[in-house]
């Protein structure tokens, strides 16, 4: 049995342990992104060495050794990489994701395809691989595949919600915004997907449903301030500017030092010719942010969004 000094001594150790595998897997990183690949894997096997589970540095080697074509081993350090509540599949998504951010898309490809035969089938590498063939060109396959994936998981939360923020990543925005939809009426408290399918919506200039659908956020959370901000701005861009100011007060009152909250107010002042509310609001705007100086002294001209 630990003795209380003795236990705290042990966890202390542990505590000095990562934090030494952590530096040494930023240095490796570093190594990485100046393309210093010998130097950055011995900084990672230091890594292990010290932390020999460490995701960070099992996921680093990972992507060298795929690099290197060597992908057998590549998946070995995904499987040491794993935790409870993050398979080998899941960690192997990873070092494919970051494959792709250093435009290794044929090695990305190579290495999803290695995984899924060692590993076995899962929603995340597969999705994974979907949008690696969509950066290859490789459109109709990448959208037979994520057909297949909703099709697989249509009664699945949270692997729908994956579905859909890889359409988004592949800029398949109506499918995104159906599987967001099926996210929300499997689970209509999900903030998450409610949010993400608003924000789809406003960006795709639907300003009616886009507001309806903030509204629905704001129905579950009304001291949600993007949704009060976001409504406001698609009122004020429809002309509604009563209403737009309701909303852009609220979203001041949740977070009074923002100064784009307060030149949004402002904005619907000057457009409703109430001069001396506009003024307020923008001499407090300025007062947060000395960028917002510029509109004092042109209160007669048009202020930009």
């Amino acid at each position: 049995m630990w003795e209380p000094c003795d236990l705290y001594e042990h966890e202390k150790e542990k505590r000095e342990c990562l934090q030494k595998a952590m530096s040494w897997c930023d240095v490796g990183h570093v190594y990485l992104r100046l393309d210093q690949k010998d130097l950055a894997q011995k900084a990672f096997e230091e890594a292990r060495s010290t932390w020999p589970n460490l995701f960070e540095a099992c996921t680093g080697l990972g992507q060298l050794h795929a690099e290197r074509r060597e992908y057998a081993a590549a998946v070995n350090l995904c499987v040491a990489g794993c935790t409870p509540a993050i398979g080998p599949a899941v960690v192997c998504a990873v070092v494919v994701l970051r494959l792709l951010g250093r435009c290794q898309l044929i090695t990305a490809l190579e290495l999803a395809e290695y995984g899924t035969r060692k590993l076995g089938y899962s929603v995340y590498l597969v999705g994974t691989m979907a949008t690696v063939l969509e950066k290859l060109g490789e459109t109709k396959k990448a959208r037979k595949i994520m057909q297949k994936l909703r099709k697989k998981h249509r009664k699945d939360v949270d692997e729908l919600g994956f579905i859909g923020d890889q359409y988004m990543g592949m800029n398949e925005t109506a499918p995104a915004q159906e599987v967001f939809a099926e996210v929300i009426g499997l689970s209509p408290q999900n903030m998450e997907y409610r949010v993400k399918l608003a924000e789809l919506l406003e960006s795709s200039s639907d300003a009616k449903t886009a507001i309806d659908a903030w509204l629905e956020v704001i129905k579950l959370d009304g001291n949600h301030e993007l949704a009060h901000r976001s409504v406001g701005c698609l009122l004020y861009n429809s002309g509604r500017y009563h209403e737009a100011i309701l909303h852009f007060k609220q979203a001041v009152s949740l977070i009074p030092d923002s100064a784009c909250n307060r030149f949004l107010l402002a904005n619907c002042y000057k457009m409703l010719g109430h001069k001396d509310l506009f003024r307020e609001q923008l001499q407090m705007a300025a007062g947060l942010d000395k960028n917002y100086e510029q509109f004092l002294n042109a209160e007669d001209e048009d202020v930009a969004w």
